[in-house]
């Protein structure tokens, strides 16, 4: 798989990206809780990060389908390593506040939105021939490689010397990102022209393209709701429990470590594991999610809570892994982008409602309750998609017909 020089070139960016993003991802959290101790401070600015994503990922899902997928996700990592520079700016000298955070993580939340449409196409465009979900599981094997050795670094540093470096850190792997789809083998670094076109006339596109698979409409609004009450408050509620209850920091950072180990050993596993039926074993893998929230809300042990971390995040990675490939192989490489941002669109709507909901609520009834509330959730969402007749649709994770030249640029592109 590595073999190949393209797809070779962008794992390594993607890889060095997803470092970034570990350490990044800790040190938000602890710096909203240095500067405040308030959960519902902190779901705000979480919130700021996640909300542009609802507009504009049917944005950059219009402009992957448009425009050269390159031109798109250089821009927008560029955009990110400018902000998160400045992030480490400001709390490096003791300037940062709520609102300044929260307006630099709307911004890196915009760019993120529409590069993610754009970079489910290239990825189409760049496996190997009849290799796609190799490459999907690669991409997460490597992310989530990075993930376990930046997440045990990122609780040292930001308990060593703050979340500035973390941020900084972020900064230069986005501009390694960048430099990779810079020298990415294949054509020009120009967009072709577009087919003049209007935006929701392209989205009604992607939308039929999605309609017409109901499996797919049924995986939409599992993730919708799954992120709604369930994700939402262990990215909000994780941190302040490690905070308050299980040392801090370096805790967060086990758990982390925990999960990402769990993703690289599922990522091993869906390279080789071809399942007949993709959607029912992601919806049973769910399930691994439910005791991780629920030995939060009774303050476990660190051990017992990493643990349960392993379990998530190997059932996150193969599921969406499984996920991801049976999009891509099954819808039309000329709608793609779009139909990969109409799908998920509803996951990412439902992740600032989750946020706001989980720090008010658990300021109200307590951070046992909520995510009690989100491990029971876990169990009832997974078992109704289980049931769903469109669980139990073959769907196969190899493109009926594979592109023989990757990168080959296409009309209106």
């Amino acid at each position: 798989m590595l073999a190949d020089r393209p797809f070779r070139t962008y794992w390594t960016g993607q890889t060095l990206s997803a470092a970034g993003n570990a350490f990044s991802g800790l040190a938000l959290a602890f710096a909203v809780l240095s500067l405040t101790r308030s959960a519902a401070a902190l779901g705000v600015v979480l919130l700021a990060s996640r909300a542009p994503s609802i507009v504009f990922f049917l944005v950059g899902g219009v402009l992957g389908d448009r425009y050269a997928r390159r031109v798109i996700m250089l821009a927008a990592d560029t955009a990110r390593s400018v902000v998160q520079a400045a992030t480490a700016a400001l709390l490096l000298s003791g300037h940062a506040q709520l609102w300044s955070l929260a307006v630099l993580q709307a911004v890196a939340g915009t760019a993120s939105a529409v590069f993610s449409p754009a970079s489910k196409g290239l990825v189409a465009d760049l496996a190997p021939q009849g290799q796609l979900r190799a490459a999907n599981s690669l991409l997460a094997m490597s992310a989530a490689v990075a993930a376990v050795v930046a997440v045990a670094a990122s609780g040292a540093v930001v308990a060593a010397v703050g979340p500035g470096v973390a941020f900084a850190i972020d900064a230069v792997s986005f501009a390694a990102s960048t430099v990779s789809l810079a020298v990415l083998p294949g054509p020009e670094l120009t967009a072709h022209a577009p087919i003049p076109r209007r935006l929701l006339s392209d989205l009604a596109g992607g939308w039929a393209a999605v309609a017409e698979r109901r499996w797919l409409c049924t995986y939409a609004a599992h993730v919708a709701l799954l992120n709604t009450v369930a994700v939402s408050p262990l990215f909000v509620l994780g941190p302040l429990v490690a905070d308050r209850y299980l040392g801090g920091a370096g805790a967060w950072a086990a758990i982390a470590a925990g999960y990402a180990t769990g993703a690289l050993a599922a990522s091993a596993v869906t390279l080789r594991w071809d399942p007949r039926r993709p959607l029912l074993t992601a919806y049973c893998l769910s399930l691994a999610l439910a005791p991780l929230l629920a030995l939060l809300a009774v303050h476990a042990p660190i051990w017992a809570v990493a643990g349960a971390g392993l379990a998530a995040g190997a059932q996150t990675s193969a599921y969406n892994t499984f996920t991801t490939t049976a999009l891509q192989a099954n819808i039309p490489n000329e709608l793609l982008s779009r139909a990969s941002a109409i799908v998920t669109v509803g996951g990412l709507l439902a992740v600032p409602i989750g946020m706001s909901a989980a720090g008010i609520a658990a300021d109200a009834l307590g951070t046992t309750t909520v995510l009690g509330i989100a491990a029971s959730w876990v169990v009832v969402s997974g078992l109704a998609a289980i049931a769903t007749p469109t669980a139990r649709t073959p769907i196969s994770l190899a493109p009926a017909e594979a592109p023989t030249a990757p990168l080959r640029p296409r009309p209106g592109r």
